[in-house]
């Protein structure tokens, strides 16, 4: 009697399942990262610490985030993927542990480094495992639908830390992080078998990380992700001074508007599957970047004639959605192309992805001088550099020939 491929039977599951197993994982980086935010003034005032220090808390985590992705990654290529997967999560769980019980900022610093590796080793195999198990047009569909996952988190987190508040402290949000992280590793457990096997003669990793880095279709896709990740980012950061401080909207009118906004990446999500499947991913940027500069200048041209919040709603509804078409295909263009190397791949678009985000979103509010316009320029800026990695990318969007080869490499 012959044993069935793992990795056949997980691409014989249902679309559906296999994003119920895989969506999980991918938001368990962007959940660790900004679930807390809300949680700010509380840990300021308890661990009697200065507002910046607690800030940096977020930085450290990205630091973990980056590392995290490039580690574990690179080491699923080499001896496959349950071990990094199910090592991260059992690392994130102890972090997360570990924070809930800080006495101080430097544990709380130390330890939010270390929660964030744990989380991005995590979150980078499942999108490694997406390229093992599906190509061709249904890899464009399941990126496209862990993009809702890997997209809406960071936009969602904040408000459902928010809300968890009022059940929990502070060290309740991490506590609960924890129970999340002990959730997908049973999740894990269960359902998803092993894809990749060991390598007999594994690649060395700095020659998996040459190989991908020399590659210009690659490199296009991680700047084209990277710029879509920096415009989430920027405006996840800026949208609650901006609506409530700036607009003075209630909390409650502030919490409809982020809704509706994080909806609009969503339905971006599903359109460039469509388009991309239909078409080109030319086609599905064409129309994506277009509407993401556009949509940034009119936040600046709300900012200068101090339109109402209804205008700001629309521009930024009309970047989130340009945003959300983009960044699958990023994901696709990068993972396609190297197949052989899925977990080298996703490492280098995950950790760039933060790692830009987090370097470059905080640069616009230091150069502008109101936050609707930080958010505007940060908008442009980040659609500039986008279409212009499109010249890397132009030979996978030129034409329908190039949609399977985009997608099926």
């Amino acid at each position: 009697m012959t044993r069935s491929n793992p990795r056949s039977v997980l691409a014989r599951r249902s679309p559906a399942a296999l994003v119920f197993i895989l969506g999980p994982l991918v938001m368990l980086g962007s959940l660790t990262t900004d679930l807390y935010l809300p949680a700010f003034p509380a840990i300021t005032s308890e661990l009697g610490t200065s507002r910046e220090l607690v800030q940096l808390t977020v930085a450290a985590s990205l630091i973990g985030v980056a590392a995290g992705q490039l580690i574990g990654g690179a080491w699923s290529d080499v001896i496959g993927r349950r071990v990094p997967l199910l090592a991260g999560t059992a690392v994130h769980v102890a972090a997360s542990i570990g924070i809930a019980l800080s006495a101080d900022i430097g544990q709380l610093l130390t330890l939010r480094v270390v929660q964030g590796a744990g989380a991005a080793a995590a979150s980078v195999v499942a999108m490694a495992i997406a390229r093992d198990v599906v190509s061709g047009a249904p890899l464009v569909r399941l990126l496209a639908r862990l993009a809702l996952f890997s997209g809406l988190a960071p936009v969602v987190a904040p408000f459902l830390g928010s809300l968890l508040l009022y059940a929990f402290d502070w060290r309740g949000l991490f506590a609960v992080l924890g129970a999340y992280g002990v959730a997908v590793a049973v999740l894990c457990l269960i359902a998803l078998p092993e894809t990749r096997r060991a390598a007999p003669k594994p690649e060395p990793a700095l020659q998996r990380y040459r190989a991908v880095l020399t590659d210009r279709v690659f490199l296009g896709a991680v700047i084209l992700g990277a710029m879509g990740c920096t415009a989430v980012f920027s405006y996840v950061a800026a949208s609650s001074f901006i609506f409530q401080d700036v607009h003075q909207l209630s909390s409650q009118v502030y919490a409809a508007v982020f809704a509706v906004n994080a909806a609009a990446f969503a339905i971006g999500s599903q359109v460039a599957s469509r388009v991309v499947t239909r078409t080109t991913p030319g086609t599905a940027l064409g129309i994506a970047l277009p509407v993401w500069l556009a949509a940034g200048g009119a936040l600046v041209v709300v900012d200068l004639t101090h339109a109402n919040w209804v205008w700001l709603t629309v521009a930024s509804f009309a970047f989130l959605a340009a945003a959300g078409m983009a960044m699958p295909v990023a994901q696709v263009l990068g993972m396609s192309t190297h197949g052989d190397r899925a977990g080298t791949a996703a490492a280098v678009l995950g950790a760039a992805n933060f790692a830009v985000a987090g370097l470059v979103s905080p640069l616009a509010a230091v150069a502008a001088p109101t936050p609707q316009a930080a958010l505007g320029i940060a908008v442009m800026v980040t659609a500039t550099i986008a279409i212009c990695a499109c010249l890397l990318l132009r030979s996978r969007l030129t034409s329908a020939s190039d949609r399977s080869d985009a997608v099926a490499a």
